[in-house]
């Protein structure tokens, strides 16, 4: 049983590096609209990234 619960942990620390990774490689505008997205803090943001 903990050896289940640990394979499953395992397999959505993969899976959420995966997404990171995958945001990360993808373009900047939409690296930057994922943030605008996630983040409420777009006044601070917008101007860092670019974003217009």
């Amino acid at each position: 049983m903990l050896r289940r619960s640990a394979a499953l942990v395992l397999a959505a620390t993969v899976i959420v590096g995966l997404i990171i990774l995958a945001g990360l490689i993808s373009s900047r505008a939409t690296l930057a609209f994922n943030l605008h997205n996630l983040i409420p803090c777009q006044i601070v943001l917008e101007p860092l990234l670019g974003y217009p």
